[in-house]
């Protein structure tokens, strides 16, 4: 009898590390998905930029153009 009680001591005890180690990773988890948000709004941030600066140009290039057809 005691053997058993024993055995489900240590079941429980398993138990206990096994879901402490499950949090950690859950928690590991969401740190992970909520760095990923974060470079996904710094990359859509970059790409505004490097469209705006591309608009620009095309602008800049459509009046240099114009400027060498009026010489």
């Amino acid at each position: 009898m005691q053997q058993i009680e024993r055995q489900g001591a240590d079941l429980q005890t398993k138990i206990e590390e096994l879901e402490y180690i499950n949090q950690l990773l859950r928690d590991k988890q969401n740190e992970r998905e909520h760095e990923l948000e974060q470079i996904k709004e710094q990359m859509s941030k970059h790409q505004s930029f490097m469209f705006d600066i591309l608009d620009k140009f095309k602008t800049l290039e459509k009046l240099q153009k114009k400027d060498v057809a009026k010489k």
